[in-house]
């Protein structure tokens, strides 16, 4: 298959997870709970080797220290209750597993006292109006805080 971005050119360095949705309610890689996984090559393409037959929930991922793209299941889901799976048959090859990515957001800034000095250790929660995704951090020693993989959308 191929990972694109919304121009349709390839996306390189993409983790593509293979999840067997028998293990685990989720697929994560802090969790390590899925069966298998590739990275998408310079033009965005990627294969998976070695599958047995069966059904699984695909997880693409960007990895990158400073994540560009959003994470999303196959067929746009953006999480795993609504992943479409896979079916893989005996001595069989799937193709045109397929994703397009969507460039990730962020929000940032300084929280300040009265007298505009930054507060330390404030714990901040950003959720989406639709409540479809929340993201929490905590400012640094001089009040600043950063999100980073945010859906574009109002907060």
């Amino acid at each position: 298959g191929s990972v694109k971005n919304l121009a349709n050119v390839g996306i390189p360095g993409i983790m593509v997870l293979v999840c067997d949705p028998a293990f685990t309610a989720q697929c994560e890689v802090s969790n390590w709970a899925f069966g298998n996984f590739a990275y998408t090559d310079a033009n965005g393409n990627y294969a998976l080797d070695q599958m047995k037959a069966g059904s699984y929930k695909l997880l693409f991922q960007d990895t990158s220290p400073v994540p560009v793209y959003l994470s999303e299941y196959y067929n746009n889901a953006l999480d795993w209750e609504n992943a479409i799976s896979v079916t893989v048959g005996v001595e069989a090859s799937v193709g045109n597993i397929n994703a397009t990515l969507t460039r990730a957001s962020t929000i940032a800034g300084v929280v300040k006292d009265e007298g505009g000095a930054g507060i330390h250790n404030s714990h901040l929660n950003f959720t989406a109006v639709d409540g479809s995704r929340s993201s929490r951090h905590t400012t640094t020693a001089r009040g600043a805080y950063l999100t980073r993989a945010m859906p574009a959308g109002a907060y």
